[in-house]
This record gives C-alpha cells, sequence and structure tokens, in this order.
C-alpha cells in the first residue's frame, strides 16, 4: 500500500526509504560520509560523559573516549582468535550496523549509537586495562625519566576519568532536572491548548504543530509539521532550516491545515537557534492570515483564514 509520491511531507511520513533516497542522492554521498563520520564520533562519546555543551575543544577531548572504545572494539575482535567464524555476533552486527548509520540521512547521535553501546562499553574497557597494563610495565622496567613520564600520563587519564565523571554527575542530576520540569511545566500549558482546540474546532480540523502525535494525542485532530530534510542542514546548515518556515502559510494551504499551535518550546531540536525561533513566531504574529483564538504565556492557537470558522464562544 506503499504511497508513491515525491511530496517531502508524503515521503517524511510514509516512506522511508524514498525520504533516504530523497536526502542522500549520489552525488551527496560524500557529503555525508564525511559528516557522519564526526557525528558519529560525538555520538559514540556521548554514551559515555553528559556533554552540557562547552564548545568545540570540548567536543574533541570527550571524543577521546570514541577512540579508546573504538580501539578496544577491535583489539577485542582479535582476541576472539584468528578465524572469522570465532569473532562474536555483536561484532559482525556492529559492522553491518555502524556503515548503514554512516550512510543513513540523519546524524548518528547517541540515540542512534545506542545498539552497539554495550560492545563499545566492553570495548572501552578493554582499552583501559590494556593501557594500564603499558603503565605497570613501564612502571616496573623503565628508568626513571620513563617512570615519571609514566606516572604523568597515569595522572592525566586519572584526571580526564574524573573530568567525565564530574560533568556527567552535573548533567545526570542537575542539568537534565531542570529540562525535565521545563517540559513538563510546557506540557500543563499545551494541554490547556489542547483541551481548547478539542471544544472549539470541528472534529475533521487539521493543524499544523511542531510536536503533531502529540497533538493528535490530547486533542484528537489531525496534525502535520513542517518536514525538515537532512539534506538542507548538511548543505546550509541552519540558515537554510531556517528558510523552510519563511512561508508556514503557504505550506498550511497547500496542505489544507485550518489552524497552528505555536509553543515557545518549538525548535527544541535544535533545528534553528533561538533568535531565529523568535523571528519566526514574531512574523507568524503579524500575519493576517494567521488569527490568534488562544494565547498564554507558552502556548498559542491560531485559525488560518478563512478556511475555519472561529467558535460563538468567546476564547479561554
Amino acid at each position: 500500500h506503499l504511497r508513491v509520491s515525491s511530496d517531502v511531507v508524503a515521503l517524511y511520513y510514509t516512506n522511508y526509504l524514498g525520504y533516504q533516497q530523497y536526502n542522500v542522492p549520489w552525488r551527496d554521498l560524500s557529503l555525508f560520509v564525511e559528516n557522519n563520520l564526526y557525528f558519529l564520533l560525538t555520538g559514540i562519546s556521548k554514551l559515555f560523559v553528559y556533554d552540557t555543551g562547552g564548545g568545540f575543544w570540548a567536543g574533541w577531548f570527550w571524543r577521546l573516549f570514541a577512540f579508546a572504545s573504538i580501539a578496544g572494539v577491535v583489539r577485542l575482535a582479535r582476541k576472539s582468535g584468528a578465524m572469522l567464524s570465532q569473532i562474536s555476533p555483536y561484532h559482525w552486527f556492529a559492522a553491518g550496523f555502524v556503515p548503514l548509520l554512516i550512510l543513513w540521512h540523519f546524524p548518528p547521535d547517541e540515540r542512534l549509537t545506542l545498539p552497539v553501546y554495550p560492545l563499545l562499553l566492553a570495548g572501552l574497557a578493554v582499552e583501559l586495562g590494556h593501557v594500564i597494563e603499558m603503565l605497570r610495565e613501564a612502571f616496573e622496567r623503565s628508568p626513571l625519566a620513563g617512570k615519571a613520564f609514566a606516572g604523568l600520563l597515569a595522572a592525566g587519564i586519572a584526571a580526564f576519568v574524573y573530568l567525565a565523571a564530574y560533568f556527567s554527575f552535573v548533567g545526570l542530576f542537575q542539568f537534565l532536572p531542570g529540562i525535565v520540569e521545563q517540559h513538563r511545566s510546557l506540557l500543563a500549558s499545551e494541554r490547556r491548548a489542547y483541551r481548547w482546540i478539542s471544544q472549539n474546532t470541528p472534529p475533521d480540523a487539521a493543524f499544523l504543530s511542531y510536536d503533531d502525535p502529540i497533538l493528535y494525542l490530547y486533542s484528537g485532530r489531525r496534525g502535520c509539521s513542517v518536514p525538515v530534510p537532512p539534506r538542507v542542514f548538511y548543505h546550509e546548515g541552519t540558515t537554510g532550516v531556517f528558510r523552510l518556515f519563511e512561508n508556514l502559510e503557504g505550506f498550511a494551504r497547500q496542505h489544507h491545515l485550518q489552524g497552528m499551535l505555536v509553543t515557545v518550546a518549538d525548535f527544541y531540536r535544535g533545528e534553528i537557534s533561538s533568535e531565529q525561533r523568535e523571528a519566526l513566531q514574531r512574523g507568524v504574529a503579524k500575519n493576517p492570515a494567521f488569527r490568534p483564538v488562544y494565547g498564554s504565556s507558552m502556548s498559542w492557537v491560531y485559525l488560518i483564514e478563512p478556511q475555519l470558522t472561529p467558535p460563538r464562544q468567546p476564547p479561554l
């Protein structure tokens, strides 16, 4: 029952393979491979340390986890034996899964690298054990200068592990709970907006919404978001992504949407910057085609003129 369509919305919602072909044509394959290798190292490192956004150099600092775990995985495979048949099935799975991530149309972040996390964790343990064994031999057999160098290296490794543990503690017990509280407050506001939509709009109305599945679950109204093809991000970054949202009115009318839900947390996945999000929301508020019918401190509902008749009762 595959729907044959080249429309990006239909591809995004119904055709994973078609969406892959749309985003990664042959001419762009090298671009995706080059960037995904970089994102893969980042995704692996974030499985081991909670990166709270320390910048470019901090990111490369934490990628030492990725290099060490990959080296350990290779060392672990060699320990399995010289025969290919003796290599573990998990290694064979990773050998097929990781190239798929590199060719995929989405950056291989920690969510997508999670299936190989146990293998990477084992690799990190093996590599750390190998380094400790090398340091022990250096202390036992090297002259004084070699012992001093080994001591400095051991101190550096200990400091690296301490920093990783510290940032992970801060991220998991301070940063992450704050994010959870923000989402709880936002959901409470959104649920009031969903209740207004379900009580004051026709059952067959369709809305433009960033989190369209949640809109449907709470209000029963069909939703649609503006798909962001990764090819745009890979080529142009957030500037190109922002241009996708410059004509929301045209997109809504093309896809027969009668309303729109806007929240302060839209684009929390990082598709555009906070400044671009605020500029987009100001543009929506100034557009006469979008008539505000409900508002709170965090959520706003607009009707798209003239497709939907407003309710008789005053808005909440």
